[in-house]
């Protein structure tokens, strides 16, 4: 009986993920993450910024809509960002 329970809270918690859309801001998510790697490989020190201006192009060809704040929004909530670097 518990089971059947768990998969019906399963179920509702699917659908509602699916009603509020959060399953499809999980995938553009990934799909944010996954376009950041090849360019933070070459150049592992760039910041939001410029990256936001590399990845202008991928957004269009995927239909994402990030602003340069949002972007910073998602890196910061993967430890993603640069650490700053001190000047002594």
């Amino acid at each position: 009986m518990k089971i059947n329970k768990v998969l019906k809270s399963n179920l509702l918690i699917s659908e509602n993920l699916d009603y509020f859309g959060i399953a499809e801001k999980l995938k553009i998510r990934e799909i944010v993450k996954e376009l950041i790697k090849p360019i933070r490989r070459k150049m592992s020190r760039i910041g939001t910024v410029k990256l936001h201006d590399r990845l202008v192009i991928a957004f269009k060809e995927n239909n994402i809509k990030m602003g340069r704040d949002k972007l910073n929004t998602l890196l910061r909530e993967e430890d993603m960002l640069v650490p700053r670097k001190k000047n002594f």
